[in-house]
């Protein structure tokens, strides 16, 4: 989610298991990044790790569990257009700086 506020994909290649030792029981593939824009800021990346730090859990949940105020977390959401029940990987990636620029606003 982070490289995708700054890169964007330029390739795919696909690397067949037998390059590995041992041989893995899964695909693999090189990606080519190209920069777009900066690197998100400091407290956007906290965002992003925090809001994916926990599995099956809403946006609201997740960054509570990291010490955010719900309501705060809440209210920015809605200010964004999006429900409470959001989980994170439901989120566009240009909406986390958004949404880090709002709760710090609100703190």
């Amino acid at each position: 989610m982070i490289i995708q506020l700054a890169c964007e994909a330029t390739g795919r290649r696909s690397v067949g298991r037998e390059v590995f030792s041992p041989r893995p029981r899964v695909d693999s593939a090189l990606v080519g990044l190209r920069r777009i824009a900066a690197a998100p800021d400091d407290a956007t990346r906290a965002l992003v790790r925090a809001a994916f730090a926990v599995r099956r859990k809403t946006l609201v949940n997740a960054l509570g569990q990291a010490g955010a105020d719900r309501d705060a977390v809440r209210a920015a959401l809605a200010d964004q257009g999006l429900d409470a029940t959001v989980r994170p990987e439901q989120v566009e990636p240009a909406a986390y700086p958004r949404l880090a620029a709002a709760l710090r606003r609100q703190a």
